[in-house]
This record gives structure tokens, C-alpha cells and sequence, in this order.
């Protein structure tokens, strides 16, 4: 019953991109340990039977732009199936913010002509690389880049804050991309301990 359904959680077992970024395997099982643990919790009272859809995983494609562009259509039809429901997608890897956008600007689109879609990105790391062109595929670190490249996915700088950057972690040239693109950065030291 779509109208009942308060939030959904779409799994993305991929860890293909940050592998690909250099980073540690197992960020696959990203998805299932996530479910393992937030089921068990209680839900809250507003909550009641059929408010959760646990819609599965995404099967990955053996390349990253399929798996991305497999998420954008499949987050699009749940969006638009469902409505206001909070979705939360559950990766593998940064990389799949990228479909995840993406999804959600189409099914924007669908219903509005104009307009733009705004993000929080929680990370320590900007993912404003660039894809490095000898490179067949995107990894983890090329997201938002290629959010804030692409007209398509109706994200600007303006309408994307990064929350929780670290110093160490993100280099001086990307942080110069993303205020040349008018994005608003805040880093973790920044942030009041409460």
C-alpha cells in the first residue's frame, strides 16, 4: 500500500567504485550490515504496520556507470511511486550518490519542468576528483564532480552543502573547484560539539 509507506531503504551491495579509488574491499556488505542493525531497532510510534519498505539490493552491473545508471531509474520509479517517503540508499560506495541524484532529479523532472535539487553530503572527503580519463570507469571519489558537470541531474553549487569535511582529507584544488562553484563546505573541526 504506497500511501502508507513512510520510508524506504534500497540497498547498492557495490564496492566496485571504491575499489577503484584505491580504498579497502567489504564496502559490499555495506547493505546488509546496515539491515542487520537498524531492523532491530524500535520503530518510532508515528510508525505503523506497512510504514517501512525494505526494497532489496540493486543488482550491480559488471561496470559502474551501468550500476549507477540502474540506480538513477530504479530511485526515479520509487520516488515516483511513493511519493514523500524517505528514501535511504544504503552503499556499497561515495560513487553511488551519483545515481542516487540523478534518480531523484528525473523524477523531479518529471513532474517540474525547472528548478534545481539541493544534496547534503555527509563525508570526510569532497568525491569532487577527477575521473581520470585512462580510466574505463568512475570510482568513489569522482561523485559530485560529475553531479555538478552534468546538467542533467539538476544540482548546482549553490544548492549543495558538504557537512562534516576533514582537513587532511580533502585536498586544497577541490576545495577551490567547489568554491568557484559556489558550494558551501564545513569542516568537521568546525562544527560545535553539540
Amino acid at each position: 500500500q504506497p500511501e502508507r509507506v513512510q520510508l524506504i531503504v534500497l540497498g547498492v551491495a557495490d564496492g566496485r567504485g571504491v575499489q577503484l579509488a584505491g580504498g579497502r574491499a567489504g564496502a559490499a556488505d555495506g547493505p546488509a550490515k546496515f539491515r542487520d542493525y537498524f531492523f532491530r531497532l524500535p520503530a518510532p510510534p508515528e510508525f505503523g504496520p506497512g510504514s517501512v519498505l525494505n526494497a532489496g539490493d540493486l543488482e550491480p552491473a559488471g561496470h559502474t556507470p551501468e550500476t549507477h545508471a540502474r540506480l538513477a531509474e530504479v530511485v526515479a520509479v520509487l520516488r515516483e511511486r511513493f511519493g514523500g517517503a524517505r528514501l535511504v540508499i544504503i552503499g556499497g560506495g561515495g560513487d553511488h550518490a551519483y545515481g542516487d541524484i540523478l534518480g531523484f532529479a528525473r523524477a523531479v523532472g518529471r513532474m517540474w519542468s525547472t528548478g534545481a535539487v539541493g544534496a547534503v553530503h555527509v563525508d570526510a572527503h569532497a568525491d569532487v576528483a577527477v575521473h581520470d580519463p585512462s580510466r574505463d570507469e568512475p570510482h568513489a571519489g569522482t561523485a559530485f564532480r560529475r553531479l555538478l558537470s552534468e546538467p542533467a541531474t539538476r544540482l548546482t553549487g549553490t544548492s549543495l552543502v558538504h557537512w562534516g569535511l576533514q582537513r587532511s582529507a580533502v585536498c586544497h584544488a577541490h576545495l577551490q573547484w567547489l568554491v568557484e562553484k559556489g558550494a558551501r563546505t564545513v569542516f568537521l573541526d568546525d562544527i560545535d560539539g553539540d
